[in-house]
């Protein structure tokens, strides 16, 4: 998806996160474009675990 100039590619990295994380998805929550402040701060995609003792099984969901 493109606006203007910029490729919009947000949507595509939060699907490949789910993907890679399928695993544990029973264990996480997503929330895409989570805004972190009352100001346009924003991130493009925060993973929470629902309970601190879950494992991460993939490689790059356990890096971060």
């Amino acid at each position: 998806m493109e606006i203007g100039n910029k490729t919009q590619w947000h949507p595509a990295f939060c699907s490949i996160m789910e993907l890679e994380l399928s695993e544990n998805k029973a264990g996480l929550l997503y929330d895409r474009e989570h805004n972190l402040s009352s100001e346009p701060l924003r991130i493009d995609l925060l993973v929470i675990k629902k309970n601190p003792d879950e494992v991460i099984k993939n490689e790059i969901g356990a890096f971060f």
